[in-house]
């Protein structure tokens, strides 16, 4: 294409008509593209203009374009189309691919929404004719790509090569526009569940919000309706937990760590962490732990529990009041040295699950199609999450069950052995952190004022800054080793937490370098991470905070290396 011409004199026009001009622009790039925003290549930077919600969620006002590129992948794309995906929207090759191009743009299949359409488009370069500005757009094309499938069924189809007939590439075809169609149709059943389960806790955390400012004199009712809050926040993290789990999942970003762990004392967790939802539908619970020979063994706990809890909630609600539950733990002989084999055993009375079902319930989204629990909340991800960490543990998950008579899983693991009363249990650092001082850097009030209740509660003194920029020249403007930590947001304006933690590292002074530097932020995905430990910073904590883990960080930081440097400086 040419130089584009205006045919009417822009700059002629004045600033109200120019201001409606730019505003019918706005709304047509809202009709037209899901997601447009501005990208500066040298600075590795994205700007967001306009965007769907979900979207926005992932890109934010702006951030690091090469990071959140990726992260819409992992959102958006079907598990086939992911590899293609990452490989279009790598930011370091765009340079390269656009030398003699404006527009590069790719197909796909979105896994909420269909067919779409992603595209880069050169909006300025520089003397040496590189790219340096783009524009990236989102399109949905669902119903242009289904009109095109099925209008190619009615085609007259000649191949050259004669391996397939007629009748085989009108299978294909049919096949292909099936698969679109189940995409469209599992959005929309994603979508209902999802606006069921996040408005009922929503619904009520609002409610008990309004309850509780009501009677704010009353000590005993705004403790209940604070727990009744807490309750529903908990539930409202472990659905948004869920669906991230998931993706990392199907897209192997996801690492097994290797901890030691007693199993007596797994279970054990496991039934604290259930005993209310128990006692709530007066279900009776039988736990059964038959003589293990090996107890403490090599494992990734979190998973594990994670892959218990998911079975067992799921026993809990799908069980009617009064109904009963066991669990029970075996060990299993293993003629391999160092290795043990257990099973886990989950058994209820619940409503069971239909012979033709059993195998659907271990796929993303599924649930069973039953009067009896519409009204139940769920994802349809908790099965197959724990299928899939099963697997990559080695192990199965077996399912047996009755229809109206209930259900039994049960879950077989090959785990390392350790020989026991080998390590002695290290005694809990206390909690309260007295003399101690801690930097915030959020650009969130509410978040701001969370961290400083939280560092208020363990003993600590805490500062804040409203940006990275501020963040350094507070840092900057206190005598050395004055902080013993920093508590640092990623995305914020001005200057991001990133760039905050590598202006801080490169001053000249003897606390920058070794002072303990934690992200606190809600971008959670294995690069982001790693992002972090590039900029230089020591650890990673997920928004929102756990406080029982941000206390073992601050335990862990406080007695290190630095604090060490700290009090042979001070004495």
């Amino acid at each position: 294409m040419g130089e584009m011409w205006w045919i009417n004199d822009y700059k002629s026009l004045n600033y109200e008509k120019k201001l409606q001009l730019h505003k019918n622009i706005m709304k047509s790039f809202e009709e037209l593209y899901f997601c447009v925003a501005d990208i500066n290549l040298p600075n590795d930077y994205i700007d967001t203009i306009c965007c769907e919600q979900f979207i926005s969620e992932v890109l934010g006002v702006g951030g690091t374009a090469s990071i959140r590129l990726q992260e819409i992948v992992m959102i958006l794309s079907n598990a086939e189309y992911q590899e293609q995906l990452s490989d279009f929207f790598d930011i370091y090759t765009l340079r390269e691919r656009t030398g003699n191009t404006n527009i590069l743009q790719t197909e796909f299949v979105s896994q909420f929404s269909g067919w779409c359409m992603a595209r880069f488009v050169v909006t300025d370069r520089d003397k040496d004719n590189n790219a340096t500005g783009l524009i990236f757009t989102l399109k949905d094309i669902n119903t242009e790509k289904l009109w095109e499938i099925e209008k190619s069924n009615t085609l007259r189809v000649d191949f050259e090569n004669g391996k397939k007939s007629r009748e085989d590439f009108r299978e294909e075809l049919k096949k292909s526009y099936e698969t679109v169609k189940r995409a469209n149709e599992i959005k929309s059943e994603f979508l209902s569940h999802m606006s069921h389960d996040v408005r009922t806790p929503m619904n009520a955390i609002i409610g008990m919000t309004d309850v509780a400012a009501a009677n704010i004199n009353d000590r005993t009712k705004v403790e209940d309706c604070l727990n009744k809050i807490k309750e529903s926040s908990n539930y409202l993290l472990r659905l948004l937990n869920e669906i991230i789990d998931m993706n990392k999942i199907e897209i192997g970003t996801v690492d097994l760590s290797e901890d030691e762990i007693n199993l007596t004392n797994l279970v054990q967790e496991m039934i604290r962490s259930i005993k209310t939802d128990i006692r709530a539908k007066e279900q009776h619970l039988s736990v059964k732990i038959n003589q293990l020979e090996h107890k403490q063994v090599i494992a990734d706990s979190v998973h594990i529990q994670q892959v218990f809890i998911n079975i067992i909630s799921n026993a809990i609600k799908y069980t009617p009041q009064g109904g009963k539950i066991n669990i029970e733990v075996a060990e299993i002989a293993n003629p391999q040295p160092g290795i043990g084999t257990f099973e886990f055993v989950f058994e209820d009375t619940g409503i069971g699950i239909q012979p033709e079902n059993i195998d659907r319930i271990f796929e993303p989204f599924e649930r069973e199609e039953d009067s009896r629990i519409s009204a139940i909340h769920g994802t349809g991800l908790g099965l197959a999450i724990a299928r899939n960490i099963v697997n990559m543990m080695g192990g199965n998950i077996r399912v047996e069950s009755v229809p109206h008579e209930g259900s039994k899983f049960t879950v077989t693991i090959n785990l390392k052995i350790v020989k026991e009363n080998v390590h002695k249990k290290k005694k809990e650092p206390k909690d309260v952190f007295k003399n101690k001082r801690v930097l915030i850097v959020e650009d969130n009030e509410l978040n701001r004022m969370v961290l400083k209740d939280i560092l208020r509660i363990t003993g600590c003194e805490s500062e804040s800054a409203v940006n990275g920029k501020e963040g350094v020249e507070l840092f900057e403007s206190k005598p050395e080793y004055y902080y013993d930590l920093i508590l640092m947001d990623i995305q914020m304006p001005i200057m991001n937490g990133l760039e905050c933690a590598r202006a801080i590292r490169a001053m000249d002074r003897a606390d920058a370098k070794g002072i303990p530097i934690v992200a606190v932020t809600a971008n959670t995905f294995s690069e982001d991470v790693e992002a972090t430990h590039q900029a230089g910073m020591n650890e990673h904590i997920g928004k929102p905070v756990d406080v029982e883990k941000l206390k073992k960080t601050q335990s862990r930081w406080f007695t290190g290396d630095y604090a060490n440097e700290k009090q042979r400086r001070m004495s």
